[in-house]
């Protein structure tokens, strides 16, 4: 019984944190999160490429508490940088290993709101 609690523990404290990985960051980031949350779920050793079913864009930026319109400009990047080969409305084919080592989609950054903040506390 004590072995179950713990399991239903770890799995809920991973929720959690794949939870706040889609709702803080840069917003490349949150897609990446995204991107290979639904990559590990088709396929638990995705390592190379992935082909995934995908929401909306409007349902996407949702879930990532975006603008649809930054939403697509990460996906043009991924795109641009070969991460994605391909995006079609709801699904995407990409790199998985590729994703994973990429820290942040170059080119997408920190938004200028946060930067300014950032720079008016220091």
């Amino acid at each position: 019984m004590m072995h179950i609690l713990m399991e239903t523990v770890v799995i809920a404290h991973q929720r959690c944190r794949e939870v706040v990985s889609l709702r803080t960051g840069p917003v490349s980031q949150r897609v990446k999160c995204l991107l290979l949350m639904f990559a590990d779920s088709v396929n638990q050793e995705a390592q190379t490429t992935s082909e995934c079913a995908l929401p909306t864009l409007s349902d996407m930026a949702d879930i990532l508490d975006a603008a649809p319109e930054t939403v697509s400009r990460v996906f043009s990047s991924m795109r641009r940088l070969d991460y994605l080969q391909d995006r079609k409305p709801h699904k995407a084919r990409f790199s998985s290993l590729a994703l994973r080592a990429q820290e942040l989609i170059p080119g997408m950054t920190i938004s200028s709101v946060a930067l300014r903040g950032h720079m008016a506390g220091a």
